[in-house]
């Protein structure tokens, strides 16, 4: 079994070791060069007719398997409905 030796564990030996062997790492930016951008505009009121978008998802054949109220039950499917205004 080999010893640890500190000398090679140096953090000053590591950071030598990595930018001679690999890329140059990429650069922070500073907060002055970053942009920020304006936020969304809102709509106060919500509308009662307009665009939505439903989405369906089929997670299982089984609903027990991802819930315990349907433990009991057998081949009651599972699905994720996502709606966006």
């Amino acid at each position: 079994m080999s010893k640890f030796c500190l000398a090679n564990a140096t953090p000053g030996k590591r950071a030598a070791e990595d930018s001679t062997t690999g890329p140059s790492p990429m650069k922070i930016p500073k907060v002055a060069q970053l942009k920020k951008e304006p936020p969304r505009e809102k709509n106060d009121k919500i509308t009662t007719n307009g665009p939505l978008n439903i989405c369906v998802y089929k997670y299982s054949d089984c609903a027990a398997d991802m819930v315990k109220e349907f433990k009991d039950i057998d081949d009651t499917p599972f699905y994720q409905i996502q709606m966006d205004l």
